[in-house]
């Protein structure tokens, strides 16, 4: 609806209103309607009569009390006592002397290029709102901004609506945008909302963005790695477009929504800190439940193949305690290895020494080369001797 439209509107309200009936009655008195007084007809009373007549007279006041009649110009007051015009056409109260203000019989409403705003009385303080907070014929009337309008938001903020990605850019803030009344911001993929420009934010649904402001920015690399508000890492898996929660791999994240198994339970949470409620499965996403129940599987099967593991080398490393049946680890093994060499080297040293003295009686083929070295060592030694003295 153009301003022009809304205005010339107006006109017909103001002074439909003036000929509109007494708010809440739906009695329109003769001096509004500019009727002559028409005289009364004279009635026949009688005393069966009274009674009816009197009963029917007291119940009309509350009749008309209980189903109030709204026509189009008729006024009434907002609690704050605002005067509102009733448009028929859209089913809602307008403002007086402001007509693109909005009473919707709970809050005030208005629009600035584009962007919904409520408040509890008139004069504010005014905040932003989704479209779907405002009546259907009401919101009907409104159209797509204008290119590159600007809207001024509570707070002193604006923001430049782009038509190319179906959005507003917040001005002054870099790669924040506006949207439904949520200020919107995307990291390595990962979109979060929130109703301030400066937070909290908290993961939001991709599906609630607009298509084109969607495409404008591209999905994250097979690997890639997001960090939430409260410093946790998550970490994008591009065949199942989801993040998983690196300290927690039990947890993903998939379109704004965390969700856990434990067990044959499902949980989701709007936030990797706040409270999991349980879930249906039925309600929980395909991809998710596909996900969970694999990374699950693995986790057994990596968990079974750790106590097999583990299982096998205890066996190995326990030494024989000896006993009927009892088998020596590795370890015992060695000890006695090395104590066998021992006693062979000392075995060997105490043969020689019987094979080339005590058992010359024997053998004494074998031993005479023995004896022959020795004596000839010992008469070398002799010489020397000599020779020194």
């Amino acid at each position: 609806m153009t301003a022009s439209i809304a205005r010339r509107l107006g006109a017909v309200l103001v002074s439909a209103s003036m000929m509109a009936p007494v708010a809440g009655t739906g009695i329109a008195h003769a001096e509004q309607r500019g009727d002559a007084a028409a005289p009364v007809p004279a009635v026949k009373h009688d005393a069966a009569s009274a009674p009816a007549r009197a009963t029917t007279a007291a119940a009309a006041p509350a009749a008309a009390e209980a189903v109030p009649t709204l026509h189009h110009g008729s006024r009434s007051k907002a609690p704050d006592g605002t005067v509102l015009v009733y448009d028929g056409v859209l089913h809602v109260h307008r403002c007086l002397p402001n007509l693109e203000q909005y009473w919707d019989g709970k809050q005030f409403l208005r629009r600035e290029e584009g962007v919904w705003m409520a408040a509890p009385r008139s004069s504010g303080p005014w905040s932003m709102v989704a479209s779907s907070a405002v009546p259907d014929l009401l919101r009907g009337t409104t159209r797509e901004p204008a290119a590159s309008s600007t809207a001024r938001l509570p707070g002193g903020l604006e923001a430049v609506y782009d038509p190319k990605i179906k959005a507003y850019k917040v001005a002054g803030h870099k790669g924040v945008f506006l949207h439904e009344g949520t200020f919107l911001r995307v990291e390595s993929g990962l979109w979060m909302k929130a109703t301030s420009v400066d937070g909290p934010w908290t993961a939001a649904s991709p599906s609630t963005l607009p298509p084109p402001l969607r495409r404008a920015v591209p999905l994250p690399e097979d690997g890639a790695t997001a960090s939430l508000p409260t410093g946790e890492s998550l970490v994008y898996e591009a065949g199942t477009r989801m993040f998983v929660m690196s300290n927690k791999p039990g947890t993903v994240l998939f379109d704004g929504v965390f969700y856990e198994k434990r067990g044959d339970e499902w949980f989701a949470s709007p936030g990797s800190t706040a409270a999991f409620a349980a879930k249906d499965p039925s309600s929980v996403p395909g991809p998710v439940r596909a996900r969970l129940r694999s990374s699950e599987g693995a986790a057994k099967k990596k968990d079974k193949a750790a106590a097999g593991k583990a299982a096998k080398g205890d066996g190995k490393a326990k030494p024989g305690k000896g006993g009927k049946g009892a088998k020596p680890g590795n370890a015992g093994k060695d000890a006695q290895a090395a104590k066998a060499a021992k006693a062979g080297k000392a075995d060997e040293s105490v043969a020689g020494q019987d094979t080339g003295e005590d058992n010359g009686e024997g053998d004494g083929q074998a031993a005479k080369p023995a004896r022959a070295a020795r004596e000839a060592n010992h008469g070398k030694h002799g010489h020397d001797h000599q020779g020194e003295g």
